[in-house]
Parts: C-alpha cells; sequence; structure tokens
C-alpha cells in the first residue's frame, strides 16, 4: 500500500473562486478547487481570447482567413476557394474577377 503523510498535501487557494483546497503534492499543477471551477476559468480565458481577436480583427491588425490577402483570382473571390488547376483556367479567372471589380 502507498503511505502518505500530512507532508504530502498542501493547502492551496482556487485560481478561480478564491475558496481554500487541498491538493496532493504531485508534479500535476491543481489550480482550481473543482471541475466546474476549472470550466468556468477556461470559457472565460477563452472569451477574452476572442474579444481580443475581434478586437484585432476589426482594426484589420489581423487577417482572418489568409486567402483573403489575395485580391484576384480563385484565392480572393467568394465563389472558388482552391487555385485551379490549370494557369489558363487561373489567368480566366483573374480577368473575369478585374472585370467584376472595375479594374
Amino acid at each position: 500500500m502507498c503511505q502518505t503523510s500530512l507532508d504530502d498535501f498542501t493547502i492551496k487557494t482556487c485560481k478561480y473562486c478564491g475558496k481554500p483546497f487541498i491538493k496532493h503534492k504531485s508534479k500535476h499543477r491543481l489550480l482550481y478547487c473543482s471541475d466546474v471551477c476549472r470550466f468556468n476559468a477556461r470559457r472565460e480565458q477563452k472569451a477574452a481570447y476572442q474579444a481580443k481577436r475581434r478586437l484585432l480583427i476589426k482594426h484589420k491588425e489581423l487577417v482572418v482567413d489568409e486567402k483573403q490577402k489575395y485580391d484576384l483570382g480563385s484565392y480572393g473571390t467568394s465563389s472558388r476557394t482552391t487555385p485551379l488547376e490549370s494557369f489558363k483556367e487561373e489567368h480566366k479567372s483573374i480577368i473575369k474577377e478585374k472585370k467584376r471589380l472595375k479594374i
């Protein structure tokens, strides 16, 4: 059997709710008192990340999709997201897009 002593436990404070909890000394980093606190903290972290990301997109500091950086051709059109197989078809697509944009 595995024996444990009082030295194997520490009292920690939950990073989310602030309540104290007993943590067993191990290599695992327990920051939260329960799975509910861990889940809620992760949800708030995700919401903060998405809010920051939306702000960067709004100020045009972040491009949502790499394909949007191309202005013409099948890379930039809304109808096609993949390049055409042959160079001639891609060239025709670019000319068509230029006409649509009146360039």
